[in-house]
C-alpha cells in the first residue's frame, strides 16, 4: 500500500511537470519554448530568456520547469521584478495543485497503467 501511495504521488508529480499540448500536436508556445529553450543552451543565464521561457511553461502548465527556470534567473539578477512576480505566480499555482489529489479514477487509471 504504502508503495502504491509512492507511485501516485510520482505520477502526480510528473503530471505537474510535463508540457501537455493538445491531441498530440505542438501549440504555438510549446513551439516558442522549445526555441528559447534551445537559446539557453548557448546563453544559460541569460535573464531575458529565462523569464521568457518562464512564462510560456507557466501558460502551458508546467509549474515545475517555470519555478526552475526562475530561479535561475534570480541567480543572475536577484532583483528582476519581472521574475519575482512569475516565481510567485508559479508558487501559488503548485500550491493549488498539491491542494488537489487525483480523483478516485484518476488513481486507478494510474495505478493499473502508469502514466497517462
Amino acid at each position: 500500500e504504502a508503495t502504491q501511495l509512492d507511485t501516485l504521488r510520482f505520477i502526480d508529480y510528473e503530471r505537474k511537470t510535463n508540457l501537455q499540448t493538445s491531441r498530440g500536436r505542438s501549440s504555438p508556445s510549446h513551439n516558442q519554448l522549445v526555441s528559447l529553450l534551445k537559446q539557453l543552451d548557448q546563453k544559460p543565464t541569460d535573464c531575458r530568456l529565462l523569464v521568457e521561457a518562464a512564462e510560456h511553461c507557466i501558460v502551458l502548465d508546467d509549474i515545475a520547469t517555470c519555478l526552475e527556470l526562475v530561479k535561475r534567473a534570480l541567480q543572475s539578477d536577484p532583483s528582476h521584478e519581472q521574475a519575482k512576480l512569475i516565481y510567485a505566480d508559479a508558487s501559488l499555482k503548485m500550491e493549488k495543485l498539491d491542494d488537489y489529489p487525483p480523483s478516485p479514477p484518476e488513481q486507478v487509471r494510474y495505478a493499473n497503467h502508469g502514466r497517462v
